[in-house]
């Protein structure tokens, strides 16, 4: 029983030391980039695959000697880059428009990002959408701010971390059907 107060007590005051991220969107600006550019990334996740027969012989029989080291080179996931294209004014207002609209705090685990929205200025990027169409994941970043600190917990003043609506999966989807880069 002591043991688990112990467990709970620590993993209370250690999430509370971890990053947080503001829920105010503010940060996010349709001002100071030159271009926008959209990617689309084929993500093929391989946790879930069935395990190699070589690594499966060597869990069945341990006596024999197998390379697993060669085994671990593969990555759990895979990431392909389809397309990327440059988003109009127009499409870069309509994106902002939504965005401004008010999202979900949730945010799924599973973090296989297959759309990439960057802004740049001066050829370096200085906000960032990242995009799970899979689990409806948006990351919100601007690059260059400074985190606060105020009683032992750090946040991010430029990090939203939440769950897109509908009509931001639908617009993200439209555009890059339009540009040709999804199916």
């Amino acid at each position: 029983m002591k043991k688990v107060l112990t467990t709970i007590f620590l993993f209370s005051i250690l999430s509370q030391v971890c990053a947080q991220q503001f829920s105010d969107l503010s940060f996010f600006k349709n001002e100071g980039f030159d271009k926008a550019i959209i990617s689309y990334y084929k993500v093929s996740d391989k946790t879930s695959s069935m395990p190699k027969s070589s690594l499966s012989d060597a869990l069945m029989n341990p006596q024999t000697t197998t390379n697993l080291s060669a085994l671990d080179d593969n990555e759990k996931t895979l990431s392909k880059k389809i397309g990327e294209a440059i988003l109009t004014k127009n499409e870069t207002c309509k994106l902002f428009k939504i965005i401004k609209k008010k999202f979900t705090n949730s945010y799924a685990l599973d973090t296989n990002t297959d759309v990439i929205i960057n802004f740049y200025a001066n050829d370096l990027i200085i906000q960032n959408i990242s995009i799970s169409l899979n689990t409806k994941n948006i990351k919100l970043k601007k690059e260059g701010c400074e985190k606060v600190f105020e009683e032992e917990i750090e946040k991010d003043p430029c990090l939203f971390l939440g769950q897109m609506t509908e009509k931001m999966e639908e617009y993200v989807v439209n555009i890059l059907k339009t540009k040709k880069l999804m199916k």
